[in-house]
């Protein structure tokens, strides 16, 4: 076993396993500068793990650094957790279409509508009902000024419509104009800002 601090160089593309069971293929980690955002590398999952481990099954998932033990004989990545415990951090991701990301793969992500003009960036992510359901956007100094809002506000995670991991941007499912009018915008913001609902 070759243990110790892996780089991403060493486990891209290597299959992933706990003990002699397969967990998916590693594709990569989020494109961002700052290593505090860069504490997961991103599976493609296989599809019997998604069904029997997943709420609802997703292609990509996250899976922390923190739990890759070392390259086996086979050149297998293995993890040092249980199935249970992938289980576990699963469901304290955000699911944006058929992928699952940990909230720091999120946070500082640029944010575009559905132009894909750059609006801001996200700042914050919060739960509805023990699951990620909003976040938090900080606005550009130019769309806040065009559209005279506050320069934070909060939207659902549903309204994201595409993750674009290669530009580490996110992009929504309707023009900015269109959102601010909407009912749903004003359900979670008022004149001060975003209206974020306890967890219950």
């Amino acid at each position: 076993m070759v243990s110790g601090e892996l780089e991403l160089q060493d486990i891209l593309q290597r299959p992933l396993y706990i003990n002699d069971q397969r967990v998916g293929v590693i594709k990569g980690e989020r494109n961002h500068p700052n290593r505090e955002r860069l504490q997961t590398v991103r599976v493609m999952v296989d599809p019997n793990v998604a069904e029997t481990f997943m709420r609802k099954p997703a292609t990509y998932a996250p899976v922390h650094k923190e739990l890759l033990k070392g390259i086996d004989k086979d050149g297998n990545v293995q993890v040092s957790k249980s199935f249970r415990e992938l289980q576990r951090r699963w469901r304290r991701t955000v699911r944006i279409q058929e992928a699952l990301y940990a909230p720091e793969e999120l946070l500082d992500r640029g944010v575009c509508d559905a132009d894909e003009i750059e609006i801001g960036y996200i700042t914050g992510l919060f739960k509805v009902k023990r699951t990620f359901k909003l976040m938090k956007i900080t606005l550009n100094r130019r769309t806040a000024s065009r559209y005279e809002t506050n320069s934070e506000l909060a939207l659902p995670v549903s309204m994201i419509q595409r993750s674009r991991d290669f530009a580490d941007d996110l992009v929504l499912s309707k023009r900015f104009g269109k959102i601010i009018q909407s009912t749903i915008f004003q359900q979670y913001n008022d004149e001060t800002g975003p209206v974020i609902p306890s967890d219950e």
